[in-house]
């Protein structure tokens, strides 16, 4: 079991950190794309947000990525442009297309750590963006479902920046 500790510890370092980037730079246009910022209004109360952050995607685009925690066992970290089954694919993951709150989402659990919960929103988003996750640890199902019912993408504000 230590070794699920391990795994854990580096599971919320990684989700706290945006990806490395390998592109970089602006886009062949030279403008900057911001992608839509997720917000969820559902989020369980006594998980206030604790981080906001930009990430940078590459080829000029801006990714971003939403933590709400009260400890690091209790948390909801909402995500765009960052793909984190990267960092759970090792685990014997069991993955099912479902429909929670509204929202059509695959949705990935291990029994290994049943208390994660990793969901894919299949909402579309801009080819560069990647895609949208919600990553709940210790939340009821209720709880997931009114993250995702709530949830939504606000356009980013003004147009793309010139490089």
């Amino acid at each position: 079991m230590r070794w699920l500790s391990v795994w854990l510890l580096a599971l919320a370092t990684a989700c706290s950190q945006g990806p490395a980037s390998t592109a970089g730079g602006p886009t062949r246009d030279g403008a900057i794309h911001p992608c839509p910022e997720p917000r969820s209004a559902g989020v369980p109360s006594d998980l206030p947000l604790v981080d906001r952050e930009t990430l940078n995607l590459g080829a000029g685009v801006l990714g971003h990525e939403v933590v709400y925690q009260r400890t690091q066992a209790r948390r909801v970290v909402i995500t765009v442009g960052r793909d984190v089954l990267d960092d759970i694919e090792d685990l014997d993951v069991e993955t099912t297309d479902e429909t929670l709150g509204g929202k059509q989402v695959r949705l990935s659990t291990t029994l290994l750590q049943p208390s994660l919960q990793v969901a894919e929103v299949l909402t579309p988003l801009p080819e560069e963006c990647g895609p949208l996750y919600v990553v709940a640890e210790r939340l009821r199902p209720a709880e997931l479902q009114d993250v995702l019912r709530r949830l939504v993408l606000a356009p980013p504000v003004g147009p793309a920046l010139p490089g």
